[in-house]
């Protein structure tokens, strides 16, 4: 294992997946707001329900925190931990864009090509598979290794996810 800087793509992935921190938290919030809401107008102010939301909306604010602490270490760090994994297998599946085609009927669709001909965008995604957990990657990475190749893999050093796929290591 070694560690290597992080580049800009690392740290924008790094802060891509701290977002569902702050969704849930907004949406905890919310949820309390509505609820509060709902119990003042129906039974009146309450000192007990007072307390309850004077303790859980500061928490809301400091659940992102909490959440996102070990992203937070590792873009301050600044450093990936790079380990050689072989390639158990590669796996190539069709993916359909939602949304992108309507419903289609091959004899409505010669009849009315824009109402009801049109196919979804299809596009591929790529996975490596190695020590038996599938990875997605980048057509990149997928086309220059094959089955039974080294390749090093990099992780975050301190919540262990991981954000990449380096060079093909010879062996």
């Amino acid at each position: 294992m070694k560690e290597i800087e992080l580049t800009v793509d690392d740290i924008k992935y790094i802060k891509g997946e701290k977002r569902i921190a702050y969704v849930f938290s907004s949406m905890l919030f919310f949820f309390l707001l509505l609820f509060s809401l709902a119990y003042y107008l129906i039974y009146g102010i309450d000192c007990i329900f007072l307390i309850i939301d004077a303790s859980l909306l500061p928490f809301c604010f400091l659940l992102p925190v909490l959440m996102n602490k070990k992203y937070n270490t590792d873009v301050k760090s600044g450093v990936k931990t790079a380990k050689i994994e072989k390639v158990q297998s590669k796996e190539q599946t069709k993916s359909y864009e939602a949304g992108s085609g309507n419903l289609y009927i091959p004899v409505l669709g010669n009849l009315f090509p824009k109402m009801w001909g049109s196919h979804p965008r299809m596009s591929y995604i790529y996975y490596l598979i190695i020590n038996n957990i599938r990875y997605r990657a980048g057509k990149e990475s997928y086309e220059k290794v094959e089955s039974g190749d080294y390749i090093e893999v990099f992780y975050t050093t301190y919540s262990h996810m991981q954000i990449g796929f380096g060079d093909k290591i010879e062996k």
